[in-house]
């Protein structure tokens, strides 16, 4: 798909004409194939999901031996192929393209995708050999990448942040099933570091204190 999407933009006199007229047969609108471009978020998912919605046209257009494209024409197989990674991709695509992705998400972001990945894994008689390697394969990469949250330096920065979150708090720890000691570590971490950064107001008592903390930290 890649190739192909690059064969046709760039032939300006033959192919590109060709690709307009087919995509007029078939009378859908007159787009052109995003290009899968390794320093654009999200491309490979527009471009798998624009070739699914085009399919017809692009199988039209490479498979005329006049446009010398029999090279790029994708097999049944290959369209199975490509939908299961749409289906794959979606979610972290559809997350990460949030307006205004902050620190907070970080962990939560995780958290889907890990589970997105375990899904799909877990259904593995439904999904072909390679998208099922390459599955295990990220999410042994997104492994590693979790494990570096375990760290003491990460979590006095990252947690504090996603429980302080208004849409999170403690509350976010509960839904994905954290264990009742993790959430009471995570708890104990935000009061030491509240009352690091924060010095005690002297017409503060230490009991009113505690409880605005706990406020914060729950509603």
């Amino acid at each position: 798909l890649r190739k192909l999407a690059v064969k046709i933009i760039y032939s300006t006199t033959k192919l590109l004409p060709e690709w307009y007229k087919k995509v007029a047969e078939f009378k859908l609108s007159k787009q052109l194939m995003p290009r899968d471009v390794s320093t654009r978020w999200n491309s490979t998912f527009d471009m798998i999901d624009f070739a699914l919605e085009y399919r017809v046209p692009l199988d039209a257009i490479s498979s005329d031996c006049n446009n010398d494209l029999q090279a790029f024409e994708l097999t049944e197989t290959e369209w199975l192929i490509a939908k299961q990674l749409q289906d794959i991709l979606k979610d972290a695509t559809l997350f990460f393209s949030q307006v205004t992705p902050n620190l907070a998400t970080v962990i939560p972001a995780m958290d889907i995708i890990d589970e997105t990945f375990m899904n799909h894994l877990l259904n593995h008689q439904c999904l072909d050999v390679s998208i099922h390697v390459s599955v295990n394969l990220a999410k042994k990469t997104l492994n590693h990448y979790y494990d570096k949250t375990d760290l003491s330096e990460i979590d006095s920065f990252l947690l504090p942040l996603l429980v302080l979150h208004p849409c999170h708090k403690l509350a976010y720890f509960k839904r994905a099933s954290w264990l009742p000691e993790w959430i009471t570590t995570t708890k104990e971490i935000i009061h030491n570091e509240y009352k690091l950064s924060y010095p005690q107001n002297e017409d503060l008592t230490e009991d009113k204190a505690e409880l605005a903390l706990a406020t914060v930290c729950c509603q």
